[in-house]
């Protein structure tokens, strides 16, 4: 995706819900699409991000929630490297 912004490839992870579903949730969908697309660009699993937010958050200072956000935790999440085909 050479020349794409950031932008761009996060469009591409988005699937937008469809017009018969009701605002409640679509706004969920949004959250959970935007949760998502935000692991991608920083190259983490999103189970495993939401695993540690989980793990963490009951126990962090409510003034430095910012440090959960993927971006800042995706030295310690990035995803390993797909095994090489055939390897077992």
């Amino acid at each position: 995706m050479s020349g794409s912004s950031a932008g761009s490839q996060f469009s591409r992870v988005l699937a937008y819900p469809r017009k018969s579903e009701s605002a409640g949730p679509t706004f969920a969908y949004v959250g959970l699409f935007s949760l998502i697309g935000s692991c991608k660009l920083n190259d983490i699993d999103p189970r495993a991000y939401l695993t540690h937010v989980l793990a963490h958050i009951a126990d962090h200072k409510v003034n430095r929630i910012d440090e959960l956000l993927p971006w800042n935790v995706a030295d310690r999440l990035h995803k390993s490297p797909d095994p090489p085909i055939g390897a077992t």
